[in-house]
């Protein structure tokens, strides 16, 4: 149950990749090239949460569905759950709900906003009902639903017979089908990125979190099932595979071939006690921090692109407009990663040991005291929980 600081690394890498990928895509920014290329294909980067959520909540919570108790269990995960995320989205629901009443926001006329707030609160709204009133949040709706089915999926990959196979075919079919959907809007660009399928209103978002996290809990199963050799081997191959991902990255349409490699590195990270370089660059302090604090930048950053277009347009009277643009493109990081760490430090921690501490008025609340597994697993106090 060692810490692997490498996958909370490669999780705040994937954070400032979406984000520099909204900048471009929201704050009319046009990069060409290669590293157009690259920042296009931002949006894989929920993608990799996806698969590297599958992977932790089976590194964290197999063993609690071990016990006879499933339904406590069951009950227990929720609740660890909602304590994860709910503090934070609760309180940027709230933001934007105040921002909306008071005309800052127009994202949705007062009169509609009814509905779609319910749908929020319940975490549901990506499950083809319609859309998050925070943009990014249409991820954390869908990865809600697969903690709801999280049981169904380890039965099918941790109970023998064929199960693994149907359910690795089947998530790999569904992506390959997904790839090949047109743009409901009809955007002529989405043949090049395939996979960035965040629709409102269909149920293909919630598709492709279900096929990638069950991938990544594959990917658990395959990580423990390997032998000392063949862990080894996965771990000095750590720094080839992320090469090859990188040049992938820069190419259109390989949005399948970057899912499979990057499961194939959260595997290889996840046993590369060596450390090469790749896993020593993820695993140092700067880029740990991001992986610690990266809810708060997925969940804070496009609220606080109005840090970025005030300042600019307060700096246009005095500067040259290319010069304004880079201070207020400066301005808003900063801003970013202090409001991330203040709300990281006060509001998501405290958040989730209030909830946390409700947890023993539970039906599961047995599984806390009378538990024959590692204590790490069962409070879920162990450094697993941390990169979730």
């Amino acid at each position: 149950m060692r810490q692997i600081r490498a996958l909370t690394g490669l999780r705040g890498v994937a954070a400032a990749w979406v984000v520099v990928y909204h900048l471009v895509g929201y704050e009319g920014y046009k990069p060409t090239g290669l590293l157009g290329t690259g920042i296009r294909h931002g949006y894989l980067a929920v993608d990799v949460f996806f698969l590297l959520s599958g992977f932790v909540m089976t590194l964290s919570y197999r063993q609690l569905f071990e016990r006879r108790a499933s339904i406590q269990a069951y009950a227990v995960f929720l609740w660890r759950r909602l304590a994860r995320i709910y503090p934070l989205y609760a309180v940027i629901i709230a933001l934007i709900l105040a921002l909306q009443l008071v005309g800052v926001s127009h994202a949705l006329s007062r009169r509609d906003l009814g509905a779609p707030l319910i749908e929020n609160l319940l975490l549901v709204q990506a499950w083809g009902f319609g859309d998050s009133l925070n943009a990014p949040s249409w991820s954390i709706s869908t990865e809600f639903a697969a903690y709801l089915l999280f049981p169904v999926i380890l039965l099918f990959v941790f109970r023998g017979g064929g199960g693994r196979l149907l359910l690795a075919v089947v998530s790999l079919c569904a992506l390959a089908y997904m790839a090949t959907l047109p743009d409901p809007a009809g955007d002529s660009t989405h043949a090049l990125v395939p996979l960035d399928i965040d629709w409102s209103g269909s149920l293909w978002p919630l598709a492709r979190c279900l096929a990638e996290f069950s991938l990544g809990v594959l990917t658990y199963h395959v990580f423990i099932g390997l032998s000392l050799r063949q862990a080894r081997a996965a771990a000095y191959c750590t720094d080839a595979i992320a090469i090859v991902l990188l040049a992938l990255l820069v190419v259109p349409r390989t949005d399948i071939a970057v899912v499979i490699l990057a499961a194939i590195l959260i595997l290889a990270l996840a046993a590369d006690r060596p450390r090469r370089l790749t896993s020593r660059l993820l695993a140092c302090s700067p880029i740990f921090l991001f992986g610690e604090i990266s809810y708060s930048i997925y969940l804070l950053h496009l609220q606080e692109f109005r840090v970025r277009r005030l300042v600019e347009s307060r700096l246009l009277h005095y500067l040259h407009p290319q010069l304004a643009d880079s201070v207020a493109l400066a301005a808003f990081f900063c801003v970013l990663l202090m409001s991330a760490c203040l709300n990281h430090y006060f509001i998501e921690r405290p958040g989730r040991s209030l909830i946390r501490g409700l947890e023993a008025y539970l039906p599961g609340r047995g599984l806390t005291h009378h538990a024959k597994h590692p204590a790490s697993v069962i409070r879920g106090t162990g450094t697993a929980d941390r990169h979730e």
